[in-house]
């Protein structure tokens, strides 16, 4: 949204579209949040299926168990 009406304030913004300003950043952290875990993730499902070409869901899901409580 902020990147379209750039020349508009953000308090304007989120008036029309009935949220709050604070709405707005959580939902934007939210995102930036997710996108990062999904690149961590991915990340480490392709390290393990270099190795374990032929891995099943179970045993992968297995292996990336620590990395997600990490994160």
């Amino acid at each position: 949204m902020r990147e379209t009406f750039h020349h508009i304030a953000l308090a304007k913004l989120c008036g029309w579209f009935g949220i709050t300003r604070q709405a707005y950043y959580q939902e934007n952290w939210k995102e930036v949040s997710e996108s990062t875990e999904s690149e961590v993730l991915l990340k480490e499902v392709l390290n393990i299926r270099k190795n374990h070409k032929r891995i099943g869901t179970r045993k992968l899901y297995e292996m990336l168990a620590p990395v997600m409580n990490e994160h």
